[in-house]
C-alpha cells in the first residue's frame, strides 16, 4: 500500500485521478462543477493506509465479516481486502477516458483471507459522467458467496442540508440500532449518524441546494443501496469537520443479497454517476 501509484487524467469533459491501490477512483470533476467525489486531505500518495474517500471497492465481503454470507472468518477486517490490494492497470485511454484494472489473489497471505480463488476486474469510463463496472469471477472448483459494493464518497456542501431521494418505501436495516423498518420520505442527516442498508434496485439522487446540483446515481445488477455518514461522534479518524462535507451512497449486493457464484461464473455490478443543475 505504501507509495501507491496515483494517475491523473484530464480531457475537455473532466479532471480525474485514480490509483492502482484498490483500483480506487480518487477524483472526478466534470467541467464547470465542484468536485463530485470527496477525498480526505490525509489521503496522501505515500500514506500506508487506504485512501479515505473517492470510490473504494468493498469485496469479497462487506461490512463486519461475521455478518457476511461470504464467511471469511471472524478475524477478517471490515469490507474485504480488495480495497487494500494492488491491482494491475491493463488499459488506459485518456482521450476516450477508459480504464481497466484486474486483480487475482496469488499469495498464501491473500488466500488465507478468503478460501476461494477468484478474479476481479474494474472497468471505468469517465467524462461528463462516471461509469464503474466491477466483475467478480469464480476461478475455483466450488461455488461460493461474495459481497460486492462500490462505495463512493460524494462531495456535498453540508450534509445536514442535503437529502437522498428515491428510497421512500424501501425496506432497510439500520446497522446503528440493528432494527428493520421501511423508509418514509427522503433520507436526511439532521439526527446524527446514518448507516443503513436498503433493499432497493432503482435510481437515487442527492439533492444539494448549497452546491445547486443534483447527483444522480444509477446502477445495474445491484439489490442493495447503502447510505452512510458517521456524524461527528464517529468521525474520530478524520479532520474535525470532514463529516459535514460528504455522504456515501453505495451500490452493492450485501448481506442477504450476496451473490452466489458457481465455478466459472461471473457477475458484474455497475454504477453510473451524473450531475444536474438544480432549477
Amino acid at each position: 500500500m505504501a507509495n501507491r501509484r496515483v494517475y491523473r487524467a484530464s480531457n475537455d469533459r473532466c479532471d480525474a485521478s485514480f490509483s492502482d491501490s484498490g483500483a480506487q477512483f480518487l477524483e472526478w470533476t466534470p467541467a464547470g462543477t465542484e468536485p463530485v467525489l470527496w477525498l480526505s486531505e490525509r489521503s496522501l500518495p505515500w500514506a500506508s493506509t487506504p485512501a479515505r474517500g473517492g470510490v473504494p471497492i468493498c469485496a469479497p465481503w462487506f461490512g463486519v465479516a461475521t455478518a457476511s454470507l461470504a464467511a471469511p472468518g471472524s478475524e477478517a477486517q471490515n469490507h474485504g481486502f480488495l480495497r487494500n490490494a494492488t491491482w494491475e492497470l491493463v488499459e488506459r485511454t485518456d482521450d476516450s477516458a477508459i480504464l481497466s484494472f484486474t486483480y487475482a489473489p496469488t499469495t498464501k497471505t491473500e488466500m488465507a483471507k478468503f478460501p476461494h480463488r477468484f478474479t476481479a476486474q474494474l472497468h471505468a469510463t469517465f467524462g461528463e459522467y462516471l461509469h464503474l463496472a466491477l466483475t467478480m469471477t469464480n476461478a475455483d472448483e466450488e461455488a461460493f458467496y461474495v459481497d460486492e459494493a462500490l462505495h463512493p464518497y460524494f462531495n456535498v456542501s453540508d450534509v445536514r442540508e442535503i437529502s437522498v431521494v428515491g428510497l421512500d418505501g424501501a425496506e432497510q436495516l439500520c446497522t446503528v440500532t440493528n432494527e428493520h423498518s421501511v423508509q418514509k420520505g427522503d433520507v436526511t442527516f439532521t439526527q446524527g449518524r446514518v448507516d443503513s442498508i436498503f433493499d432497493y434496485t432503482g435510481t437515487v439522487s442527492i439533492l444539494d441546494p448549497g452546491f445547486g446540483r443534483r447527483i444522480v446515481i444509477e446502477k445495474e445488477n445491484s439489490a442493495s443501496t447503502i447510505v452512510w455518514n458517521p456524524a461527528e461522534a464517529k468521525a474520530a479518524d478524520m479532520h474535525h469537520e470532514d463529516w459535514k462535507h460528504f455522504v456515501c451512497v453505495e451500490v452493492g449486493n450485501v448481506r442477504q443479497n450476496a451473490v452466489f457464484l458457481q465455478p466459472g461464473q461471473s457477475h458484474t455490478i455497475s454504477l453510473t454517476i451524473t450531475v444536474e443543475k438544480l432549477n
